[in-house]
């Protein structure tokens, strides 16, 4: 039987497919393989001459076939066979069902569903943060989820059995804190001896007190001022309550109730400048300036600096309360070496501070209760000023999750504190403790007279 070759673009046929109809003429079946020889030439000739060495019927738009060529075919191949290879790198494809076969555009793949997308592995670390190595906060940011034990290193609280609280900067801040009791009073198991614009901090921690120079900086007890600690430069405030603060050591006082840590500030990955201004009371002002950098290809190298002035009126009529504080603090953090330096300047005068009572033995009656505005001591003034000096040297043995540390630690104090005493009395105490010196000149001025009760300065 004659069958005329193909031409492909007769405009009939392509109406007939636009509308969804096709032609199909009984034929014969073919035979599994089929000999073909077709050379490289344009598709459209290509696809004819496979419709004539095949015998089946082609339906295609002339539209995807213009411009495109085929590659060379030949071998005893099946049809469809022979079809895939003419139609190979063309974006078409084809398809045979009985004596026709019909050309059309490839479907684009569907990208794949959501619920068929599988995800890499995430890991979940709870180490940590690397600079400084303070533990992280809860939500919030103004807790902390572990701090500094001691002997057993900056742990998770939910790692050892012990009763501890570790308050942060963002606490500090919200509350205005200007010393260490200003953040403790948060606590319950924790009281404070004096009132604000006293001769300085006294704690009770579960009924034990704690002097200001139990206090420790960076797990070191000696290095704080000895009557309260400026919080400007303080990034964390642990209380550890209990038995378990003897991972710290007892301190110089022998305070064995609980401990007091403080943590100095260090540099963050984000960069900080910061300018704070405070106006307290009726005409106290004051500012402080807080500036943190990183330095290095990976931020090894950090630098945080802070400056505080306040001057103005005190706590009780006709008192004056001045700070002055500067501090620096150096570190660098690098994969198994730490270093960290902190240097610390803070000078403070008060004039008529809150004084503290107490009763004569052998009294009688009570005496009436004194003004809380006035001064025991008309004119008595508390100074202080304190040097500090604290390096840190660490080196990782082991670089194990759980990893083996050696460090040394070298810190120098140097402290002048003056306190009202009897006029033309005056002591003088030196003491070294741990590679600390402390140098304190203390004098007393005479009280007035005409006291119904027996009175003295906080000691």
């Amino acid at each position: 039987m004659f069958r005329p070759p193909f031409r492909p673009a007769p405009a009939a046929l392509a109406v007939a497919l636009a509308c969804g109809h096709l032609a199909v003429h009984a034929q014969s079946a073919p035979t599994p393989t089929v000999a073909v020889s077709i050379s490289a030439q344009p598709l459209a000739q290509a696809l004819n001459d496979w419709a004539r060495q095949t015998g089946l019927e082609l339906m295609v738009q002339p539209a995807l076939v213009a411009g495109k060529t085929a590659s060379a075919v030949s071998g005893r191949l099946t049809p469809q066979q022979s079809l895939d290879r003419l139609l190979a790198g063309s974006g078409l494809t084809g398809e045979i069902s009985g004596t026709a076969a019909v050309v059309r555009k490839a479907e684009t793949p569907k990208a794949a569903s959501p619920a068929q997308t599988q995800l890499g592995d995430v890991e979940v670390s709870s180490d940590a943060e690397t600079i400084g190595g303070l533990q992280k906060t809860y939500s919030g940011g103004q807790l902390a989820r572990g701090g500094d034990l001691g002997i057993l290193g900056r742990t998770d609280l939910m790692d050892v059995p012990f009763s501890t609280t570790n308050y942060t900067s963002e606490l500090i801040e919200n509350q205005q804190g200007l010393t260490i009791s200003d953040v403790v009073m948060n606590d319950a198991s924790v009281r404070t001896l004096q009132a604000r614009g006293g001769y300085g901090d006294d704690f009770q921690v579960r009924g034990f007190q704690i002097n200001n120079r139990d206090v420790s900086m960076n797990g070191l007890y000696g290095l704080v001022p000895s009557t309260r600690v400026p919080l400007e430069m303080i990034e964390r405030v642990e209380v550890l309550k209990g038995p378990g603060s003897l991972t710290n050591g007892v301190g110089p006082n022998g305070s064995v109730g609980g401990s007091l840590n403080v943590v100095t500030k260090r540099a963050s990955d984000v960069p900080l400048t910061r300018l704070t201004t405070t106006y307290m009371g009726k005409a106290q002002f004051g500012t402080h300036l807080d500036v943190g950098r990183r330095f290095g290809d990976e931020n090894q190298w950090g630098i945080r600096a802070n400056g505080v002035w306040r001057n103005g009126e005190g706590n009780i009529d006709g008192g004056r309360q001045r700070l002055g504080l500067g501090s620096l603090g150096v570190d660098y953090a690098g994969t198994r070496l730490r270093w960290s330096a902190d240097l610390l300047y803070s000078s403070g005068k008060t004039t008529n501070f809150r004084p503290q009572s107490a009763f004569l033995a052998g009294i009688t009656e009570l005496p009436a209760v004194p003004d809380s505005r006035k001064s025991y001591y008309p004119g008595a003034e508390l100074t202080e000023k304190a040097k500090t000096a604290i390096t840190r040297l660490e080196y990782d043995i082991t670089t194990t999750s759980r990893r083996t540390a050696a460090w040394v630690t070298a810190m120098y104090r140097a402290t002048r504190t003056s306190r009202p005493r009897p006029r033309g009395s005056t002591r003088r105490e030196i003491s070294r403790s741990r590679m600390a010196t402390t140098t304190n000149t203390t004098r007393r001025l005479r009280p007035t007279p005409a006291s119904a009760h027996a009175s003295r300065p906080a000691r």
